[in-house]
């Protein structure tokens, strides 16, 4: 997985062959995740991959897929015995398509200077007067996060604004941001047994800004069949926009 890291003044997001993927100032901003879309088959199992020594293939239900990215294992029978396997991300990665959603800076604020020279940075609106990109926190330890439609919307267990893993109470990203017809959300809401986890990695100030990182387990419907699998998100954010 991809880690952010602030070296001198400058922010850097390094993939998996430690090249720089962005780089800018200290308020630099960026938003991205890896996603896989899975559909059953006719026993109702979900097909995907992870890398062991090779592709290996595999065949979950909906709630032993959901067991495996909350627990990092999944038992299967192999020739009539259990048998546990380890899950990860990076084997899932390494093992599936490509698929990434990316936004940057120049998508995510607009630097404008006035007459006097004075220069202000503010969030882009759509034709319609939504916000396209925008992350808060309160003084409570709420993160609200919301990004050309998508959500994340967590509580940090202390109540407070700080660091570590925070409840999830809404993950949800458009479906024209992951490869499907637009006019959808896929929602953690809708998938039970759940997966969902956002983590707060650092809270900078100068100006005031957010690194953190999430993944989750979506369905555009209760009834849908289909899952979203959103994983290796990585956000860094000005919350003072």
């Amino acid at each position: 997985m991809r880690r952010w890291a602030i070296i001198a003044a400058s922010l850097w997001l390094a993939g998996a062959n430690c090249q720089p993927l962005a780089t800018g100032v200290a308020n630099a901003e960026a938003f991205r995740f890896r996603w896989l879309r899975l559909t059953p088959d006719a026993n109702g199992l979900y097909t995907f991959q992870l890398m062991r020594n090779n592709c290996n293939t595999f065949h979950l239900s909906a709630i032993d897929l959901a067991g495996a990215l909350n627990t990092k294992q999944f038992t299967i029978p192999v020739n009539g015995a259990p048998q546990t396997f380890p899950f990860s991300f990076e084997a899932l990665g390494a093992c599936s398509p490509d698929n990434e959603t990316v936004f940057e800076t120049d998508q995510l604020e607009v630097t404008t200077t006035d007459p006097n020279g004075v220069t202000q940075v503010t969030r882009p609106k759509d034709d319609v007067g939504a916000t396209l990109a925008d992350a808060k926190f309160n003084s409570v330890g709420r993160l609200d996060v919301k990004i050309y439609g998508g959500r994340l919307f967590a509580n940090s267990p202390s109540n407070a604004k700080t660091t570590g893993s925070y409840t999830v109470s809404a993950a949800e990203v458009p479906s024209s941001q992951v490869g499907a017809s637009a006019g959808a959300l896929y929602t953690a809401a809708n998938q039970n047994p759940a997966y969902q986890v956002v983590t707060v990695d650092q809270i900078l100030s100068g100006p005031e800004r957010l690194t953190g990182s999430f993944s989750f387990l979506a369905k555009s419907d209760t009834s849908s069949t289909e899952l979203l699998i959103v994983w290796d998100g990585e956000m860094v954010l000005r919350t003072d926009l």
